[in-house]
């Protein structure tokens, strides 16, 4: 049976053998990407045998070829809690007509990010996530399982808690 574009026996095959193994999904919890510098603010991404372009936006000295990183980021985690959204309501047999999530976040303090000033945070403090969803259930389960969606979001529980972020630089 397929559900929200989703083979449902197949998902609840892999729970299953899952359940039974768990260290089967342990090479699902490391993800790679690598970024490479294309001149001027522009990069491209590669993950598995994807990749996407970024670029700054031209008020900031960009081309404005592409999304900037601060959108990327914002795509990501609505990205993320839409898979999530979509894994939730498929387990619980809800079909999706149309879904939406648009996400908005203001910098708290570009100027930080400009090397204009050196105090303040120069990422957002609160992003704001409208989700837009038609389906045959009701309002209240959809809002449980947003808020299911979100708590399980690996991305949202990524930008909710302190990450370590740990750089070394390589010379090539």
């Amino acid at each position: 049976m397929n559900l929200n574009g989703i083979n449902v026996e197949a998902l609840k095959n892999i729970l299953e053998e899952v359940k039974l193994n768990k260290e089967k999904v342990k090479a699902l919890t490391v993800w790679r990407t690598r970024i490479r510098w294309l001149g001027g603010f522009k990069a491209r991404a590669y993950m598995r045998r994807h990749s996407l372009d970024i670029d700054e936006v031209s008020d900031l000295a960009g081309v404005d070829t592409a999304q900037n990183p601060v959108e990327t980021l914002l795509a990501a985690l609505g990205a993320c809690i839409m898979v999530t959204f979509v894994y939730n309501a498929t387990l619980r047999n809800i079909e999706i007509e149309n879904l939406e999530i648009a996400l908005e976040g203001q910098i708290e303090n570009i100027l930080v990010f400009l090397g204009l000033e050196k105090e303040g945070n120069p990422g957002f403090n609160n992003i704001k996530i409208d989700i837009y969803v038609k389906s045959n259930a009701d309002k209240e389960v959809m809002e449980e399982i947003v808020k299911e969606s979100i708590n399980a979001s690996p991305v949202a529980a990524t930008l909710t808690r302190n990450v370590n972020l740990i750089h070394r630089v390589k010379i090539f």
